[in-house]
């Protein structure tokens, strides 16, 4: 196919099928003729004699994206334009010029652009980004020329699944080689820096592309550019201008990826998690994903970025288990460090202390598999059920906060990693008529106190409200049996049925409920009282005259 403007002019600049002469696409249902915008090139506006502008697809500080078509090798791309509009003015033959006040600026942007995006060319080994086929200049600025690919975004296909969520297993299957692909990106000087469901593509082929790439200075808050981030996926660091990104951006904004993608919940933004870091897990998700996993995501996802990990290969690590496994490895030089066994001066006392060396390896190791195991609950803020009969404080000191009018839950609270780091956290169930189930109804330590990192504190939980043994209240007086009741917790309503002068007034006569048996707290209890008793009437003596 030629690239003369009539047959340009006959072809959807959005499928890219030969559409003829009619306006609306037949195959797409594209409207030729569309508004571009003021800042964008118009549909089949060609770049560096070769490549036709198509539909555009969306813009942010430093350029924006056009669908296009190579009409040399008649075949759709990506163009991707350097476009920094707030540094430039745009002429009618839509060359551009950057501003005078901003022409270093604009120089300095551009060089960055064109170095992120040579970079990534170089790099067409990698699976996990898109292929870069040319990189040119037309019209004052930068273009660069990628593979068009058939996808979705990751948003779309997590609203897709009917929980919104994803198992581990497949998460581990689609982010791993991207992690790796990352990683890669990074060794080269590349940090991504918007990682999130939109940034994120799903293939035909089923693998996960990372799109949206951009130059640092749209990445942070307060740069020349306007800034370009994902609000529950970017690091602190990003919303500051004082402050530098790497590649620990891209593990706070990856951890909260995988935090979305297990979960169905995205994370609050990085500023409103500065007094509270807890990452709440559903139940339903913890029991089915390893606990090394929300041990990898605490650690990528604090926010202080000097507390983070600090790399994505050290983040995939974790994620693949490697902390566990070099548990098992000092465990193993442990039990190697024991001393030999003496040699046996009898067959029967060689025996012995054979089984004996048994009893203290088998001790070890379990002593060393259960530090593990409560070392990394407590990192997670989840708590066993079987508290350690010892734990450590330092002295470093703490605030307690007030546990019962924080209004969470025993679970949320075993899932707030500070919390759990700052206090030895025991619960305890107690029955409370006040509380809510599965609420804190009092803490042994008063909120406000100042106590030593690492001291216990134990919680009380509602488990809610009892079953109670239903007394019987018959021939009570009426206050005193609805008193009886009410403290009890049952619900007390009164009717009063006829009193024929045997009985005294205002006694209970009759429950509607069987005394002696239990009933659920709030049960509704019906008393029949007896009521006054009625004056009889009697009719006045007549008396009939005869005549």
């Amino acid at each position: 196919m030629s690239a003369d403007k009539y047959t340009l002019q006959r072809l959807c600049m959005n499928c890219f099928e030969e559409k003829g002469d009619v306006r609306t696409c037949p195959y797409c249902g594209y409207a030729d003729g569309a508004a571009q915008g003021t800042w964008h090139l118009p549909l089949r506006a060609i770049i560096a004699n070769r490549y036709a502008v198509g539909r555009f697809l969306g813009a942010n500080g430093d350029g924006a994206t056009y669908l296009g078509y190579d009409v040399r090798s008649e075949s759709p791309i990506i163009i991707r334009e350097f476009l920094p509009v707030n540094l430039i003015d745009r002429a009618p033959d839509y060359s551009i010029r950057p501003q005078v006040q901003y022409a270093q600026s604009f120089a300095a942007c551009k060089e960055e652009f064109l170095n992120l995006w040579r970079g990534i060319a170089r790099m067409r080994e990698l699976t996990g980004v898109m292929t870069i086929y040319d990189i040119t200049e037309d019209f004052g600025t930068v273009y660069v020329i990628s593979e068009y690919i058939e996808t979705i975004t990751f948003r779309d296909y997590l609203d897709a699944q009917p929980s919104g969520r994803l198992p581990w297993e497949e998460v581990k299957r689609l982010f791993m080689p991207l992690l790796s692909t990352l990683s890669e990106l990074h060794k080269a000087g590349i940090v991504h820096g918007c990682i999130s469901p939109n940034s994120l593509r799903i293939c035909k082929d089923g693998r996960v592309r990372l799109f949206q790439f951009s130059i640092p200075e749209v990445r942070t808050v307060g740069e020349v550019l306007p800034t370009a981030i994902s609000p529950g996926f970017a690091a602190l660091e990003q919303y500051s201008a004082s402050e530098t990104i790497g590649p620990w951006s891209d593990v706070y904004s990856f951890s909260a990826l995988i935090y979305r993608s297990l979960t169905g919940n995205t994370l609050p933004e990085a500023p409103q998690r500065i007094n509270d870091e807890t990452i709440a897990i559903p139940d339903e998700v913890r029991q089915n994903t390893p606990e090394y996993v929300f041990e990898a995501l605490w650690r990528g996802l604090r926010v202080n970025s000097k507390l983070r990990t600090r790399s994505l290969e050290s983040l995939q690590n974790q994620l693949n288990g490697v902390r566990e496994k070099i548990a098992e490895a000092v465990d193993t030089e442990e039990e190697e460090a024991l001393p030999p066994p003496e040699p046996p001066k009898k067959s029967h006392g060689g025996l012995i202390a054979f089984l004996i060396i048994l009893v203290i390896l088998a001790a070890a190791a379990a002593l060393a598999l259960t530090v593990f195991r409560e070392q990394t609950f407590s990192l997670l803020g989840i708590t066993s059920s079987t508290p350690a009969a010892e734990h450590t404080t330092s002295e470093e000191m703490v605030t307690v906060p007030n546990f019962v009018t924080s209004n969470m839950t025993k679970e949320q609270i075993k899932n707030n990693v500070i919390w759990n780091e700052d206090f030895y956290i025991v619960f305890e169930e107690k029955t409370d008529l006040n509380a809510d189930i599965n609420h804190i109804c009092s803490q042994s330590v008063p909120a406000g106190e100042s106590v030593n990192k690492g001291t216990q504190i134990i919680l009380d939980v509602c488990i809610g409200r009892p079953d109670v043994e239903l007394p019987n209240v018959t021939e009570m007086r009426e206050a005193d049996a609805v008193k009886t009741l009410e403290k009890l917790g049952f619900t007390v309503s009164v009717v009063y049925v006829d009193n024929d002068g045997t009985k005294p007034k205002g006694v209970v006569s009759q429950m509607s409920k069987d005394a002696g048996v239990t009933y659920t707290y709030g049960t509704e209890v019906v008393l029949s009282v007896y009521a006054e008793v009625k004056p009889t009437t009697t009719q006045p003596e007549t008396t009939t005259l005869k005549q």
